[in-house]
């Protein structure tokens, strides 16, 4: 026996026993076998009354469904339903909702875009530090062979995808196109790093900046693309054309050194 009031809040409830005070709460379907000396008060989807239950005060539920109440249920009190509110989606009010889910998913695009540029200057920092004397080589490649990687890029772009797509739809060649998925994938990533230092480089320098360090150089880039990228249809061009050219002169790089070794 519960000597005071019972609060309730579950997915299936089954009151067997007496509560000495009132049942408030809620209840997707709730079952009364027991006593209960006050009130009942609760939002339910279904309830019911078994033919034990007694209620010795009033009866109020929240619910679309009526009671279901077993020959020999006692509600000493009376008892009510009131019907959940509906609320009216009009036009205004669909407006308002998609605007305020919009306005919250650009500000998390927002965030995760701010995440993302962090963590590639992060990645761009590590690329120029790590090994300073090699960092600067795909940059290099880029001034020295624009067309070419222009062009390598480019084939890099489009005909890699289909490549892989190809060898994932073969048993066979499973592994191996899970493999150069990933190396796309990473490359891919990595292609705005020597663009970038290039821009920063060549901005720096036009600002009379001589020598500039490659950190600085790199952040500068990185930040005007970052700027770029945020435009309108420039943008979109200058995403693709920094993807094209940062993959052709990496793996102009690339294939260079792997020549001279």
């Amino acid at each position: 026996m519960i000597g005071k009031n019972l609060r309730l809040g579950v997915q299936e409830g089954l009151l067997s026993g007496q509560v000495g005070g009132n049942v408030l709460g809620a209840a997707d379907d709730l079952v009364i076998s027991g006593e209960v000396h006050g009130n009942v008060d609760v939002t339910v989807r279904k309830i019911t009354l078994e033919e034990t239950a007694m209620i010795r005060g009033f009866l109020h539920y929240e619910s679309d469904e009526f009671a279901v109440l077993a020959p020999g249920a006692r509600v000493e009190g009376g008892m009510e339903r009131t019907e959940p509110e509906q609320e009216d989606l009009t036009p205004k009010v669909a407006a308002e909702r998609w605007e305020e889910a919009k306005e919250g998913l650009l500000s998390f695009g927002r965030v995760v875009s701010w995440l993302l540029l962090l963590g590639f200057l992060g990645v761009g920092i590590l690329w120029l530090v790590i090994p300073p004397q090699q960092s600067t080589e795909a940059a290099d490649t880029l001034v020295a062979q624009p067309l070419a990687s222009l062009g390598l890029g480019f084939a890099l772009l489009v005909a890699t995808p289909v490549a892989v797509l190809f060898l994932l739809l073969t048993l066979i060649g499973l592994p191996t196109g899970s493999v150069l998925l990933g190396c796309y994938l990473i490359l891919l990533y990595l292609s705005p790093i020597p663009v970038a230092f290039w821009l920063g480089r060549k901005v720096l320098r036009l600002l009379r900046v001589s020598d500039p360090h490659l950190v600085l150089a790199f952040m500068v880039g990185a930040i005007l693309l970052r700027l770029l990228f945020l435009l309108p249809w420039i943008g979109f061009l200058t995403c693709f054309l920094t993807a094209v050219l940062g993959l052709g002169c990496i793996l102009l790089a690339v294939a260079s050194r792997w020549r001279a070794a």
